[in-house]
């Protein structure tokens, strides 16, 4: 079991292993399963993914024009998308392991933050880079949400959740981008999870999914909260 992500690097390097394999090497030891099994389990979580997506409508624009229709233009196949979900979950289980995934633990950067860096990884892996490549997109990814607070209105996982689920995507990308560009993160990535864990355990609890600071005490907050009442 690899408890780091230079863990994972060392024996893609020692072994002559892609990220991807490593992880799902470590799965079919944790789960007593075998290759096959593994990959079947994987598949069937891409698959799930891909039924919630059936309603994308490549034909829409947006209002500008602007945007609209680029997801029919990534044609990844199926095995390469599993092979980046492999990736995506190496990553997010070191996080789990060293730090927290959920907004009540760390903030909103350990829920947000943490999925950005996963996809950031994924993304580079689709697009064929190294694993130190993969290695530097989950730290400028997660870099960039750190000391984010979780404060949904309300206590409601929709405000600001949504929203800043896109700007988490968006994230991700640019990171995968400027890795594949060949920049590279001055702190680690097994040093950016750690300090995420130290900013979370410095957060005040107010800012862990509480409801009890940041947006969630705005005056705007407490008009829907009153909403809220009064349809009780």
């Amino acid at each position: 079991m690899y408890h780091s992500i230079q863990d994972i690097i060392d024996v893609c390097n020692e072994e002559n292993m892609e990220f991807w394999e490593v992880v799902q090497r470590t799965d079919m030891d944790e789960r007593a399963a075998s290759s096959a099994e593994s990959w079947t389990n994987m598949a069937n979580i891409y698959q799930a993914m891909k039924d919630a997506d059936k309603s994308y409508n490549a034909r829409l624009r947006s209002a500008s024009g602007l945007a609209g229709g680029d997801g029919e233009k990534l044609g990844f196949t199926d095995e390469q998308m599993i092979h980046a979900m492999y990736v995506s979950a190496g990553v997010g289980a070191v996080i789990a392991e060293n730090a927290f995934i959920a907004g009540a633990s760390g903030g909103c950067q350990a829920e947000i933050g943490s999925a950005s860096a996963m996809a950031a990884a994924g993304l580079v892996s689709l697009q064929g880079g190294t694993v130190e490549n993969i290695a530097h997109g989950a730290a400028l990814a997660l870099k960039n949400m750190l000391g984010l607070a979780c404060d949904p209105v309300c206590g409601l996982v929709e405000v600001p959740c949504v929203k800043r689920n896109v700007a988490g995507a968006v994230n991700a990308v640019t990171a995968a981008q400027m890795a594949m560009a060949g920049i590279v993160s001055a702190i680690p990535v097994d040093e950016v999870i750690d300090t995420m864990r130290r900013i979370g355990n410095a957060m005040p609890e107010s800012l862990k999914e509480t409801a009890g600071g940041g947006l969630a005490t705005t005056p705007t907050a407490a008009l829907i909260a009153q909403r809220f009442q009064k349809c009780e």
